[in-house]
């Protein structure tokens, strides 16, 4: 867990905490040196201008095993703190860059632009990182309340006809005060962003074996089985895109251990019970809620 007290310790907590498990520096700036090195040493090395200004490439090769690796570029291309540019390259990797340019990539995709990253100074932070490095996300609480979701993932079970599935996102709020609902979630366009065999493409998440009238259907899908604690059956999140090209509906696959928790109770209505940051279950496989989505928690967060 990352206690954020101030933007620039928040965003470097990410950096720090992503450089320590399965992804690797690429290449930098701190608004006075750039180059395919790490600038990023502290804090004090994150500078946001829309002139000279900080950046990083992270690397991961799990998510993309071949080509220059998955990549992303975080740029603080904005005056305004809470605000940043973020644009993946899921193969081809970014080169070139200067203390007042981002890199490029030729098959990058934007994913948030000069927008809003974070909403406050003062955060905490639960990042998880799959052990196999293929997953990647974080979540932001202010004053107990889950506002700022990051993703950058690999999909379980994705069609083999796909070459690099992958999908990413970042999803924060307006205010401190509104919670990432399942409504959010299942949004059209979609709150996810994909290539689909070079193609840009929204991606939305949706209900596996969803009736649309009663969440409580699903028991019966799945049964017990799924009810790890008494508490939550835990509901498959599938990852659909919106985009008429590829054709719309296309499966990207699953959410490795992301469910829907069962307090939802009328299609996309966004009514739950459980608290954001409540965990439920064993020390050695704890649930946590994210809004209306259920994680897996190590222990203590």
């Amino acid at each position: 867990m990352v206690e954020g007290t101030s933007y620039a310790t928040t965003m470097y907590g990410i950096k720090a905490t992503l450089d320590n498990y399965g992804w690797s520096v690429s290449r930098s700036s701190d608004s006075v040196s750039a180059g395919a090195s790490d600038y990023w040493l502290s804090s004090a090395n994150l500078i946001w201008a829309t002139g000279n200004r900080s950046w990083i490439v992270l690397r991961n090769d799990a998510i993309n095993t071949g080509g220059q690796g998955f990549q992303v570029c975080i740029d603080l291309s904005n005056a305004t703190k809470t605000n940043c540019t973020v644009v993946v390259s899921p193969n081809a990797g970014f080169t070139g860059g200067a203390i007042n340019a981002r890199p490029t990539a030729t098959d990058e995709l934007v994913i948030l632009s000069n927008t809003r990253y974070i909403n406050d100074t003062t955060y905490s932070l639960r990042i998880h990182i799959s052990s196999d490095y293929e997953c990647t996300r974080i979540f932001a609480f202010s004053s107990g309340t889950h506002v700022t979701s990051w993703y950058f993932e690999k999909p379980k079970s994705p069609p083999a006809a796909i070459s690099i599935p992958w999908f990413a996102a970042i999803k924060s709020q307006s205010s401190a005060t509104n919670e990432i609902t399942a409504a959010r979630y299942a949004a059209i366009p979609g709150p996810f962003k994909s290539l689909i065999n070079s193609v840009a493409s929204d991606v939305t998440c949706a209900y596996l074996g969803y009736n649309k009238t009663d969440f409580w259907y699903q028991s019966s899908v799945y049964g017990d089985s799924q009810d790890y604690f008494g508490d939550w059956v835990l509901f498959p999140v599938v990852l659909v895109s919106t985009t008429a090209s590829p054709p719309s509906q296309v499966i990207l696959g699953l959410m490795f251990d992301a469910y829907w928790n069962r307090e939802i109770n009328t299609a996309q209505s966004g009514t739950y019970t459980v608290a954001s940051g409540s965990m439920y279950g064993l020390v050695s496989r704890g649930i946590m809620a994210f809004g209306n989505h259920d994680a897996p928690t190590p222990p203590g967060g």
